[in-house]
């Protein structure tokens, strides 16, 4: 339970630093960045594991780098999903999924 918490709080300020690195990334306030958090940590968590099943010849072909098209994809649905939360094209997107995926990944390590 306290990692899901600690996860949810990395990526909370991943998404808070997204509009800082991309012009257009845009995240209303807090309160919708813990909620981008949620529910793409929910997305994650359901669908994650069955498009990388899905996906295996693209992830092993690509070294892994295919991973990051599906996290894109999953940010894509969590973009539709939430009023105040918004990534204007497909490149943002891509580009938000690596940072916010990085971001994550680090915090983690240094922290747990």
């Amino acid at each position: 339970m306290l990692h899901a918490i600690a996860n949810i709080a990395f990526l909370t300020m991943a998404f808070l630093l997204l509009p800082r690195f991309f012009a257009g990334a845009h995240v209303r306030d807090l309160r919708t960045a813990v909620l981008v958090a949620v529910i793409y940590s929910v997305l994650h968590f359901l669908l994650f594991w069955l498009l990388a099943l899905l996906s295996i010849p693209l992830i092993l072909v690509s070294f892994g780098l295919f991973v990051f098209v599906i996290n894109a994809f999953l940010l894509h649905l969590t973009d539709r999903l939430i009023d105040g939360f918004k990534l204007d094209d497909t490149r943002t997107t891509l580009l938000a999924a690596l940072t916010v995926t990085i971001v994550s990944w680090l915090l983690r390590a240094l922290v747990l």
